[in-house]
């Protein structure tokens, strides 16, 4: 469902903002390349300068024909092995050459130059000379192409007359000169093409995409455009091969309201759906194709003679760091330094692997295609990135089934949403793969005006996604106050003229219930694989706003009926073994587990600093500098007991301890705090003043607050905190009232097999409609 980096305007199935897909990925914008998101350095360097060498594959791109990724990982490869050549060249004079060579273009007919420049007398004298006027470049870019590209209508009507070919086609994706005329919005041009014999209706061979697909996108001429097309013969209702989009949907998410008004009175429908994308099959699909890939290209690579190790250490491209790669398909090292393969064997290695990709995958036994694989590389050591992938995989579960009015709303596009709106669209049809509602949608993504404007519309505002249970009150609050992960996240909520709490109390106003709570524990709570070690299972709306010390937001949901003391819940025995507050690998204070469904965290330790631990102290946002005036407004309010623990035995004092807040410490003791209180794991409140060690992390000391407390009588107990296996656990270790509280015979989680742990995490995650 849910939140996005922005990334996409696109027909890739690959990823849109995450309220579609549920993930962040590498996208292709389709209207502006400022809004692409690269890999650092050398990647975001190959594409830029392969899709600005070869305006075919630039244009694939900017609609989402992904398959140029293939080409590109190629031109990775021929970078990567020209580092071994740059490590023997001895002088610059050696090097510019190269650079010279890398960047010179390969020849062009003069007919098709003549055509790029607009240059009439040339173009004409070529012609008259007997040139030909179907030349086309490597990419299969003809001077019609171009003309076409540029809107030159008198280049156009001489090339037509000419008899160039309108229906030629570029090599990646066959797009004809009418699409690229559709796309820029050049309708003259488009006109003389279709009279010259064009086809309206034909689609490109990588996705599908027809020229009305691009003109419905477009910004300019984009309604005169549509309605020339479709005078021609356009499908108004045509989909495209990734996702199925069709027109309506390329137009409502560019915002292009009036090419959405034109397209639905042409007959276009606003309930269709794109596909439904099950992120488990998708993974499974995607490896199965990488690995057809890596085995063609390895065997390649062993037909080349004998191996070698790389010298001086020489970069394989095809390493199997970070990937689960059968061992045929790992790669041998090189066969003679310069080996790469030739362009039929790259042609032959890509036609296998799309092969692979073009196969449907239904995953029916989820714990023999991924448990045992990652559970025998654990056993080797390699456990860190194989088992998270998958597990965070699983949990985003399916997406997609988006209507124009939700991809409309995720992209905040106000216009094109009434448009839609005024046009017959559904305002609470769900998407099909995760039950979103546009006011979700749009609240999640911080579109809070056209959310806004949907509940004036009418908007249920009690439409919750599947299975997380994410109501729009949920996600104002997530998406105003998300964490700082270490890489771009949605900040639309800026830039709107609409406050979250104006939005919060339009929802509320429609009748809300504020007390809804999370059925899960959301995959996008953070970006950061978990690295806060707080699970919201359970959380409310009151619950989010009290995270984030958001008092107006917390009086605001009470004055609407929220219940200030609703906890979150303690996640089942099996899901918890990577999510323990400080960032522990397992559960070890020896007590037995906390039962599934008990009470984990209340809104008292929210507010007095849950989570400060680790590294969630760097990635949490909030209201800074109203911990304790949070705290106070729980206690005197609605008397909130001050010694409530969480299920790790933390109580507001340990949080106002570890973060040093003397006066919160204060406030607390003299409302009756223990001092003396340890947590599961032996700690007792002066022990997290300490700045010792936190399993991964090593905590901030503060002396005036150790002072302090040691001063009120809390006994120094244990300083360090390491996990099962590095020695140094805390002596005092499971002494905690827990055990009185939850006392039956459960074996230890980590005497639990891997098998069994990871079986049954799938079996819960994939807990859903499907």
């Amino acid at each position: 469902m849910l939140p996005r980096g922005r990334p996409r305007r696109t027909l890739s199935s690959l990823s849109s903002r995450a309220s579609d897909t549920m993930t962040w990925s590498i996208s292709v914008t389709a209207r502006s390349s400022s809004r692409w998101v690269f890999p650092r350095g050398t990647h975001q360097r190959l594409w830029s300068s392969l899709l600005e060498r070869y305006p075919a594959r630039r244009l694939a791109a900017r609609t989402g024909e992904m398959d140029i990724r293939s080409e590109v990982l190629l031109e990775m490869q021929r970078a990567f092995d020209m580092v071994v050549v740059f490590q023997r060249v001895l002088g610059v004079v050696c090097l510019v050459p190269f650079l010279v060579g890398a960047g010179t273009f390969p020849p062009t007919d003069p007919i098709i130059e003549a055509a790029r420049r607009g240059d009439v007398v040339e173009l004409e004298r070529l012609l008259e000379q007997g040139a030909d006027v179907n030349s086309s470049r490597g990419d299969g870019m003809t001077a019609l192409h171009f003309a076409a590209e540029q809107g030159d209508e008198e280049v156009v009507r001489i090339l037509v007359q000419a008899e160039a070919d309108v229906g030629a086609g570029t090599r990646i994706g066959h797009y004809t000169p009418l699409h690229l005329a559709s796309r820029g919005g050049h309708v003259v041009v488009a006109k003389s093409l279709l009279e010259a014999g064009a086809d309206a209706r034909a689609p490109t061979t990588n996705s599908g995409a027809t020229p009305l697909h691009l003109a419905a996108s477009s910004a300019a001429g984009g309604a005169e455009m549509i309605a020339l097309l479709a005078d021609h013969g356009a499908d108004v209702n045509a989909r495209e091969l990734s996702l199925g989009q069709t027109p309506l949907m390329f137009a409502a998410e560019a915002g292009e309201a009036e090419a959405v008004a034109e397209l639905l009175a042409r007959g276009a429908d606003p309930s269709v759906t794109t596909k439904v994308v099950d992120a488990l099959s998708g993974y499974v699909r995607d490896r199965a194709a990488d690995v057809a890939l890596r085995e063609a290209i390895t065997e390649f690579r062993r037909s080349a003679g004998p191996v070698e190790e790389p010298a001086n250490g020489a970069p394989d491209i095809y390493s199997n760091q970070g990937f689960l790669v059968p061992e045929t398909a790992r790669l041998p090292s090189f066969s003679g330094e310069n080996w790469r393969p030739t362009p039929a064997q790259v042609q032959e290695a890509i036609q296998k692997q799309r092969e692979v990709a073009a196969r449907e995958y239904v995953v029916t036994d989820t714990m023999s295609l991924v448990g045992p694989e990652i559970y025998s590389l654990n056993a080797q050591g390699l456990k860190a990135v194989h088992y998270k992938l998958p597990e965070r995989i699983i949990r985003v579960g399916r997406s997609g089934g988006m209507t124009a009015l939700l991809l409309a709303a995720r992209e905040g596009q106000v216009e094109a949403a009434e448009a839609l709106l005024d046009g017959g669209a559904d305002i609470n049809q769900v998407s099909a793969g995760n039950g979103v509602s546009p006011l979700l949608i749009a609240s999640l993504n911080g579109e809070y005006d056209v959310a806004l404007r949907l509940v004036e519309r009418g908007a249920d505002p009690e439409l919750a996604s599947s299975p997380e249970n994410a109501t729009p009150l949920f996600a104002v609050l997530q998406s105003y106050w998300s964490g700082m992960p270490n890489y771009p996240q949605p900040q639309s909520h800026h830039a709107q003229a609409t406050t979250h709490l104006e939005l919060l109390e339009a929802i509320l106003g429609a009748g809300a219930d504020p007390n809804v709570r999370l059925s899960k524990h959301i995959w996008y709570w953070e970006y950061s694989q978990r690295r806060t070690g707080i699970t919201i299972r359970g959380a409310t709306p009151f619950f989010r706003a009290a995270f984030a010390r958001d008092m107006e937001a917390m009086k605001l949901l009470v004055a609407h009926g929220a219940d200030p003391h609703i906890p979150t819940i303690m996640t089942d025995e099996l899901m918890r073994g990577r999510r323990p507050p400080d960032g522990r690998q397992e559960e070890s204070s020896g007590l037995p587990q906390v039962p599934g469904g008990a009470p984990h965290m209340y809104p008292i330790h929210a507010v007095a600093g849950g989570g400060f631990q680790g590294i969630g102290n760097y990635m949490m946002e909030g209201r800074p500098g109203l911990f304790l005036a949070s705290v106070k407004y729980l206690v005197e309010e609605f008397g909130a007991d001050v010694n409530t623990p969480d299920s790790w035995g933390y109580t507001p004092l340990h949080y106002a301890a570890i973060r040093g807040d003397l006066e919160m410490i204060h406030y607390l003791v003299d409302r009756g705090a223990n001092v003396e209180t340890l947590t599961r794991l032996g700690m007792s409140p002066v022990d997290m003043t300490r700045g010792g060690q936190r399993a991964f992390f090593k905590a901030e000391g503060h002396p005036e607050a150790q002072a302090l407390l040691e001063e009120l009588g809390s006994p120094l107990v244990c300083k360090d905190l390491h996990y099962d296996g590095t020695g140094n656990l805390c002596e005092a270790a499971g002494t905690s009232t827990f055990e009185d509280l939850y006392g039956f015979p459960r074996t230890p989680l980590h005497l639990r097999s891997p098998s069994e742990k990871f079986g049954w995490e799938v079996d819960e995650t994939i807990d859903q409609p499907r």
